[in-house]
């Protein structure tokens, strides 16, 4: 029975901080494409006014 609730506590931390490691690297995915998406073709950054 041990076994059993060790090995659902281990599976149970493994996707938690997977999770939270997709979580963290999402918004950096999110702040990069809009950061791309603000640059003009030549590379340069022009403002964005942000709220």
């Amino acid at each position: 029975m041990m076994i059993l609730i060790n090995w659902m506590l281990s599976i149970s931390l493994v996707v938690d901080i997977g999770l939270i490691v997709l979580w963290q690297s999402g918004i950096d995915i999110r702040r990069a494409r809009q950061e791309a998406m603000t640059s003009t073709p030549d590379g340069r950054h022009r403002e964005v006014d942000r709220p």
